[in-house]
């Protein structure tokens, strides 16, 4: 996304708002119809400083009491690597929460966009205050953002994704092009990732646990029999065949007429 241009070609000096004169104008003399003027346009000043700050107060951190921040419900990251998340602990213990939350404000508390993995370190590092940012946004854009972080992350495992996109396509009515663009995907990666959701649990959980890959789950989605597919991902796991050697094994035993690369 292209930034917006900041005017630092006019040098430093166009970071800052330009001094004033420091010549003194003439005294006014004042009348009971001025001052009433001048009064009310305070009131009007006041009235515009009091907005400027509250949009400010949506541009910049701030510390809030960590019982005021709670998980969202639809984030997509239901499982944490334990050893990971007492590591960043260890490192927010020392250094802090260096990147602030995004949150919601949702009035009798705050609700996370983004960065529930550093809310989680944080209260195992038992600090009471966390930084975070506050941002408006729809129950869409809470799902999307993130699904975009725990993505570029490398957070979510196979399975966690590929629900994610099935609840923006069910939710939201979205198509598999359009989950594609939010999500900065092609779109067969989507569609394959939302197939892997029709294999047995058995297979879906050994995704999410790491003990076979998505080339291997492609292999396992060419043969439509659950319990042919149960038996293939006994035979991964007894003999620790890779993906090619599973895709052999498909041919061999279900025949050629399984298409492997056609989903």
């Amino acid at each position: 996304m292209a930034g917006r241009k900041n005017g630092l070609g006019r040098g430093l000096d166009a970071l800052f708002p330009e001094k004033k004169s420091a010549v003194k104008e003439p005294v006014k003399k004042t009348t009971a119809k001025t001052e009433n003027k001048t009064v009310a346009t305070e009131k009007e000043t006041t009235g515009t400083k009091e907005k400027s700050n509250t949009a400010e107060h949506k541009k910049t951190a701030m510390i809030v009491k960590i019982s005021s921040v709670e998980p969202n419900v639809n984030q997509p990251r239901k499982q944490f690597d334990e050893d990971a998340l007492l590591e960043l602990s260890e490192s927010i213990k020392q250094y802090g929460v260096l990147q602030p939350l995004l949150v919601s404000d949702k009035k009798d508390y705050y609700e996370i966009i983004a960065g529930e993995r550093r809310f989680q370190a944080a209260k195992l590092a038992e600090l009471q205050t966390i930084p975070v940012l506050v941002r408006e946004a729809t129950d869409q854009q809470k799902l999307e953002l993130a699904i975009i972080e725990n993505i570029q992350r490398h957070d979510l495992n196979l399975i966690e994704e590929a629900k994610s996109y099935l609840k923006l396509a069910q939710d939201f009515d979205l198509s598999q092009d359009d989950i594609a663009k939010k999500v900065g995907k092609s779109r067969s990666a989507v569609t394959n990732k939302i197939r892997l959701l029709k294999l047995p649990i058995e297979i879906q959980k050994a995704l999410m646990e790491g003990k076979i890959n998505e080339g291997h789950a492609k292999a396992i989605l060419a043969i439509e029999n659950p319990e042919k597919q149960r038996a293939l991902l006994e035979l991964i796991l007894k003999s620790g065949m890779n993906v090619r050697q599973t895709e052999e094994k498909t041919k061999e035993v279900f025949g050629d007429y399984v298409s492997i690369y056609n989903f």
